[in-house]
């Protein structure tokens, strides 16, 4: 879903990705849809270092990571697989190749999920009864 404007698909090539220079995390927004291979995680940039191979791109806070390079050159499509897949791609991917990312920008999951987070540390009356049991 859209959030702060338009959805947009942006696809970036970086020549220079060991570090990448960014920080990402797993969204907790989604964890009870279901999937074939299990449960849907996005995986979204959290931050981006200043100065770094990620900001020198274009990557943005925000920007959920929905394609990375394969093993052969052509992007292969990551939507939902998780941190742990995610890491493998990047941490794979041969210093002297490019590492192409493809991501979504505008969408809410970064939103959705602190919005997640935050219901998560928020517990009623009844539940703060049971925790001192």
């Amino acid at each position: 879903e859209e959030e702060g404007g338009t959805l947009q698909v942006v696809e970036f090539e970086l020549n220079q990705h060991k570090p990448l220079g960014c920080t990402v995390e797993e969204s907790v927004a989604f964890e009870n849809v279901k999937t074939k291979k299990g449960s849907f995680h996005h995986v979204f940039v959290a931050k981006v270092a200043e100065g770094g191979n990620a900001e020198k791109a274009g990557l943005q806070p925000g920007d959920v990571i929905v394609g990375l390079s394969g093993s052969f050159d052509e992007i292969t499509d990551v939507i939902g697989v998780g941190l742990d897949r995610v890491r493998l791609f990047v941490s794979g991917r041969e210093e002297d190749k490019a590492l192409k990312i493809r991501v979504v920008r505008n969408s809410n999951v970064i939103s959705t999920h602190e919005s997640m987070l935050i219901d998560l540390c928020t517990l009623d009356g009844d539940s703060q009864k049971e925790l001192k049991k």
